[in-house]
């Protein structure tokens, strides 16, 4: 027992004492990766570049033959340490070009995106330079044009006048111009006199709260574009209504969508004005008449539609409120391109058929150039667009 005790020690002795004298046996290590000569010591980022570099495929490059492969691997693979330490070399000088061609890339790649966003920018600066210059050239013509126009008739009697219905204005008959003579939009030439019966017309846009009492009492609930953040106040105008709503509305009412005659009398008013508060740019003299877009960002204060009435000193001749700007407004219309052509002149109703209504007045994202109130626009009865309301009227029995 005890011969086999000493032989256990003897050999676990022997055991320890060759791990001791034979620490680099390759039973035990694994052979140092040799440095290459030139090397230099990588900061943190160079390292990380690296890193990505060594996913290239090392065939796509024979310079790179070893890249990612470590030293015992190489030598495994036959390489002697005089290969391994050429390879590495060449490794490392692959290593130094391939950094330097992604380095030069990703440049380029920045470059160019640079010059696609300066591009842009200058296109953009252009297109609104010419849009300025357009939008002054029109506004010279506009202030030449507002010179030359001559009152038709005498201010209308409005003292003796049937009284109207809440919320209405009283529109006397008789003749006013309707259409201009100039400008690049056609349909809305040429001017002429037209005569009107008397009639009835809403001072104010329909609101959406009058729209969603409707809309309750007809169906029994309210379509939640109408609850919009933006547009949805119950004081602000209704959008989103299409042409047939609009007129059911206003049957329910007792009333009907006004013509297009009746529309512009009782915005232009007897002085042939070409807005409702005279021939004064909207935002002439630092006070806003109109919610609109005046080309500088918000600036009258809306970036949607405002309450009804708001802009009060923008009025028509017979107190109607956001005649322009604020929503464009249905009429009864059907649109023709070529109707004024034709002359009516005793209550026009426009032609007997078509395929679009036409809306008048301009909204709050319209430019002033369109806030004209001969401009017409033409669209889709049967489309509920956020920038259309309306506006009732009467006749008089």
């Amino acid at each position: 027992m005890k011969m086999i005790n000493v032989k256990k020690g003897l050999l676990s002795s022997i055991i320890i004492l060759g791990i001791f004298l034979f620490p680099l046996s390759p039973v035990f290590s694994q052979p140092e990766e040799e440095t290459p000569e030139g090397a230099v010591e990588q900061s943190a980022e160079e390292a990380d570049e690296e890193a990505e570099l060594r996913r290239i495929d090392p065939s796509e490059d024979p310079d790179c033959l070893g890249v990612g492969r470590s030293g015992h691997i190489l030598k495994d693979m036959g390489f002697s340490p005089e290969q391994i330490r050429e390879l590495r070399k060449k490794q490392f000088a692959c290593m130094k070009k391939t950094r330097a061609e992604h380095i030069k890339a990703n440049r380029e790649k920045k470059h160019g995106l640079s010059k696609k966003i300066q591009d842009a920018y200058l296109r953009q600066k252009a297109n609104e330079d010419r849009l300025q210059k357009a939008e002054l050239e029109w506004i010279a013509l506009f202030k030449e044009k507002s010179q030359e126009i001559k009152k038709i008739t005498s201010s209308p009697d409005l003292a003796n006048v049937p009284e109207p219905q809440e919320g209405m204005a009283y529109i006397p008959g008789g003749s006013f111009v309707m259409g201009v003579d100039w400008g690049d939009s056609p349909d809305n030439q040429p001017s002429r006199i037209v005569d009107l019966s008397p009639y009835f017309i809403d001072k104010l846009e329909v609101t959406v709260g009058a729209y969603k009492a409707f809309l309750k009492r007809k169906m029994g609930r309210v379509p939640p574009f109408l609850n919009d953040k933006d547009m949805g106040g119950d004081n602000q105008p209704a959008f989103k209504v299409s042409w047939k709503d609009a007129k059911g509305f206003c049957k329910k009412e007792g009333k009907r969508l006004p013509t297009e005659a009746e529309w512009e009398k009782a915005a232009r008013g007897w002085d042939n004005r070409y807005f409702p508060w005279g021939n004064e740019l909207p935002d002439e003299g630092g006070v806003y008449r109109a919610n609109y877009d005046p080309g500088r960002r918000f600036e009258d204060g809306y970036r949607y539609s405002a309450n009804v009435g708001t802009f009060a000193k923008g009025n028509s001749p017979y107190g109607l409120s956001d005649m322009t700007g604020n929503i464009w407004e249905w009429t009864a219309d059907w649109y023709g391109p070529e109707y004024y052509k034709k002359n009516e002149i005793k209550d026009p109703k426009g032609p007997e058929s078509g395929k679009k209504r036409v809306i008048r007045g301009g909204g709050h994202n319209t430019p002033v150039k369109r806030l004209l109130l001969t401009t017409r626009l033409k669209e889709n009865p049967n489309m509920r667009r956020g920038y259309i309301g309306f506006r009732c009227a009467k006749s008089v029995e």
